[in-house]
């Protein structure tokens, strides 16, 4: 089993937080998730300012799935965290390894995914003595659910490009049928999973099927 603290940047990228949401719905023996309250704030936040004109309802829809799939830790000393990481490059980001270490004391978190540059470093720069738990990028997360679970990750794939199909299908400025779940993961910043994703598409089975999804899809919206 894999244990994932999220960072707020990981839960702000829609393709990531679905890959990785999805991954701990279908598996959860395979993947537990943890977040915390002053992250699902922050992301409450970001997600405002990206979008000024979203619905309540769009966040709040998102925010509960969030909320369903990730166990939210509220207990947790930021200013004792602090002074352990003197040195830790962000002040503003003390409260995310303050919740991370709770719950690896408390479940053994494997992972703090986040995709801060600044606390990347910091994890290289202490190794794995600071810390019980890796910090890790997005990227790196869903690699190692891909190490763990090789059958879960085709079965996202296949979830994924079904997906967006439907979105295609219900397109209407969209006539000629293209379909790619690999170039919206690099621009996300997970090359080396989307390259994973690539393989798996080439799988004869895996392109059987999204063969058959394609040709569904394309069906459809003919008939609307």
């Amino acid at each position: 089993m894999l244990r994932f603290f999220l960072d707020t940047n990981p839960l702000l990228s829609r393709v990531i937080r679905d890959w990785i949401l999805k991954a701990a719905m279908l598996a959860p023996r395979d993947v537990r998730l943890y977040t915390s309250q002053d992250v699902l704030d922050e992301w409450g936040n970001h997600y405002r300012n990206m979008y000024p004109l979203a619905h309540g309802r769009e966040i709040e829809r998102h925010r509960q799935k969030i909320q369903d799939t990730c166990t939210v830790v509220t207990d947790y000393d930021v200013a004792a965290i602090a002074q352990l990481h003197p040195e830790f490059p962000d002040i503003h980001d003390y409260h995310v390894i303050a919740a991370a270490d709770i719950a690896a004391g408390e479940v053994g978190i494997d992972y703090l995914v986040t995709d801060d540059k600044a606390m990347l470093a910091y994890e290289d720069k202490v190794n794995t003595d600071g810390f019980s738990y890796t910090i890790a990028s997005s990227d790196s997360a869903l690699i190692s659910i891909a190490k763990l679970n090789p059958v879960l990750v085709q079965t996202l794939v296949l979830s994924e490009f079904k997906y967006r199909s439907v979105l295609w299908t219900r397109d209407a400025n969209s006539s000629e049928y293209e379909v790619d779940i690999v170039r919206p993961l690099i621009k996300a910043g997970c090359p080396a999973f989307a390259e994973h994703v690539r393989q798996i598409l080439h799988d004869p089975w895996v392109d059987r099927e999204t063969t058959r999804i394609a040709q569904e899809a394309v069906a459809a919206k003919a008939i609307l």
